[in-house]
Formats: C-alpha cells, sequence, structure tokens
C-alpha cells in the first residue's frame, strides 16, 4: 500500500514539473473519452512496426486527415 503512494506521489510531482516546463505556445492538451483514449493507446502500440507515443500517434492521424481534406478540396476545385 505504502509503494503504491509513494508511486502515485512520483507520477503527481512528475507531471507537474512537466506541465511546468512546456511551452504553451507550442503545446496544448485536448480531452477525449476513456473509450477513445484506449482505442488511441491501441493504435499507438500495434499500428506501426515499433510502438510510438500517443502522442506521436495524434500527429500522425491528424497530419494524414488534413492530407486527405485537402486533396479532397484540390479535387473539388479541379472538378469545378
Amino acid at each position: 500500500m505504502k509503494l503504491m503512494v509513494v508511486e502515485l506521489l512520483i507520477q503527481a510531482l512528475t507531471q507537474v514539473s512537466w506541465r511546468l516546463k512546456v511551452n504553451p505556445d507550442k503545446f496544448k492538451s485536448v480531452a477525449i473519452n476513456i473509450k477513445t483514449y484506449q482505442l488511441l493507446e491501441e493504435l499507438s502500440q500495434k499500428r506501426f512496426e515499433l510502438p510510438i507515443s500517443m502522442s506521436k500517434t495524434v500527429e500522425f492521424y491528424i497530419q494524414k486527415g488534413h492530407e486527405d481534406l485537402s486533396k479532397g478540396k484540390d479535387a473539388k476545385k479541379k472538378t469545378s
């Protein structure tokens, strides 16, 4: 029980110190529901050749989605 409390305390202190060092002009956080979090976690572990961080997984899918959106807009412009 004491070990668990110590681990939680270390984790909380690490998170606080990390937040103080993050540049808010370069990084933002978002909240997602637990089910989506679990799906994201699975993608980050199994989708790529090697497991990658969840933030890199989000970055990958957002960039891919944006590229697809841009290609769709370009295709619509060509047909118009």
